[in-house]
C-alpha cells in the first residue's frame, strides 16, 4: 500500500512536469536567470578591479616593495624598463656635430653583443656641455661636448642601462672643392 502511494506521487510529478509551464513559474525562472547574470556580471569586474597590470611590457628593473610590505594607493611597486625605452647616450665634440643629424643610422657595437646593432639619432642637444667625470672612450681631450641620444633598432633586450658601448657615427663627408 505505501509502496502503491509512492508510485502514484511519481506518476503524479511526472505529469505535472510534462504540462504546459505556467506564465508566473517563466518569469520566476527567467528572474532567477537574470539575477544569476548579474551577479556573475558584477563578479567580473570586481576580479578586473583587482587585477594588476604593467601598461607596457618590460624587464623589472627594480623591485621597490616586497611581499608583506605596506604601501598606498597609486604609489609604484616596481620599475620596468620596456626595450623600446633603452637609448645609447653619447657625447660628440663640436666638430662632429655638424656631421650629425636626427634620424641618423649609426652603428653600435658592445663586449658581447651581436654584430650588426644599429641605432637612429633621435635627440641632439642644441647646448655644448662640459663632460661628464667619465666617458668610456679612447681619448677625453675635448672638454666641450654635445649630448647625443640614439634609439636601438631593434630595441635589444640583452643591453643593460649604463652599459658601455662605442658608437660609430657616419664618416664626415669632405667638402667638394
Amino acid at each position: 500500500l505505501k509502496a502503491r502511494a509512492s508510485l502514484d506521487e511519481i506518476d503524479r510529478q511526472i505529469i505535472f512536469a510534462g504540462q504546459p509551464a505556467r506564465p508566473g513559474l517563466i518569469a520566476a525562472a527567467e528572474a532567477g536567470l537574470d539575477r544569476a547574470r548579474a551577479t556573475r556580471d558584477l563578479a567580473r569586474i570586481e576580479w578586473r578591479k583587482h587585477q594588476v597590470y604593467a601598461p607596457v611590457s618590460g624587464s623589472v628593473e627594480q623591485i621597490f616593495f616586497r611581499e608583506g610590505e605596506t604601501i598606498n594607493a597609486g604609489q609604484p611597486v616596481i620599475s620596468l624598463l620596456p626595450p623600446a625605452s633603452l637609448k645609447v647616450l653619447f657625447f660628440v665634440p663640436e666638430a662632429r656635430r655638424a656631421a650629425l643629424i636626427r634620424g641618423q643610422k649609426l652603428k653600435i657595437t658592445c663586449d658581447g653583443c651581436p654584430a650588426g646593432l644599429t641605432g637612429r639619432i633621435s635627440f641632439i642637444s642644441r647646448e655644448a656641455e662640459y663632460t661628464p667625470p667619465v666617458i668610456f672612450g679612447p681619448k677625453t681631450r675635448e672638454k666641450l661636448v654635445f649630448r647625443i641620444e640614439a634609439r636601438l633598432e631593434p630595441p635589444a633586450r640583452f643591453l643593460s642601462p649604463g652599459q658601455p658601448v662605442t658608437v660609430h657615427p657616419p664618416a664626415l663627408r669632405a667638402e667638394a672643392d
